[in-house]
């Protein structure tokens, strides 16, 4: 128990020095895009900026990544790692932020959270929730790892969490996904202001992955 504490202490402390490090990164390119604020419709970027972006954020999933590999040796362990470093890096994101800009002024605030494959947006309590339930996936997965060497998720678990994932994924890129899909040239998506988010979508997303939470949580309990 005392290594596993070890283990998220050092790895608590490389999510906040990345989220700030994240948070630096946004202070800089709002000063530049969004000096009077950050607000939609996106600003235009020059190419080469935005594809640097990209190429940043993709790194960003990597490093995460190296990080849950070196800090476990099995794929469960890794998983767990990878939530927890996932969803630590997010909360504190949006804490530096708004210890630095002092923004977001709400909860509700829209924010745009990715740009792989297209811009996903979303209010910052969306994603926030989102880290909450990944800490909790993480400690379950520990917990179950922590009772039996041979831990693994059913085919229901994972279908329910997958199954999640993926109705959330689709209520951040709603609107930018359509627009792609019906043709819309850069200039139209750059001057496209996203309508209301769609919690419904989001909200039974987020129960599918509590169903397997439960689940996960009752098994490791009996």
């Amino acid at each position: 128990m005392q290594q596993i504490e070890k283990k998220y202490a050092a790895v608590s402390v490389f999510a906040v020095a990345m989220a700030f490090m994240e948070a630096a990164v946004v202070v800089y390119l709002r000063a530049l895009y969004y000096p009077e604020g950050f607000s939609f419709p996106l600003a235009a970027m020059p190419r080469n900026i935005l594809s640097v972006e990209i190429m940043r954020e993709a790194a960003t999933i990597v490093i995460i990544a190296s990080a849950a590999v070196l800090a476990a040796r099995k794929f469960y362990g890794r998983m767990a790692v990878f939530f927890y470093v996932f969803a630590v890096w997010d909360i504190f994101y949006y804490v530096f932020l708004k210890a630095l800009l002092g923004w977001p002024a709400s909860f509700f605030e829209m924010d745009v959270l990715f740009l792989i494959p297209v811009v996903w947006a979303g209010p910052v309590l969306a994603p926030l929730i989102c880290s909450f339930t990944m800490i909790a996936l993480s400690a379950l997965i520990e917990k179950g790892l922590a009772a039996a060497e041979n831990f693994r998720l059913s085919v229901r678990e994972w279908g329910l969490l997958w199954a999640g994932a993926f109705i959330i994924f689709l209520s951040f890129i709603w609107d930018y996904g359509f627009l792609i899909l019906n043709g819309a040239a850069p200039s139209q998506i750059l001057s496209f202001a996203p309508g209301p988010y769609k919690w419904g979508l989001f909200t039974s997303g987020e129960i599918l992955i509590l169903i397997s939470l439960f689940m996960i949580g009752k098994k490791k309990a009996q």
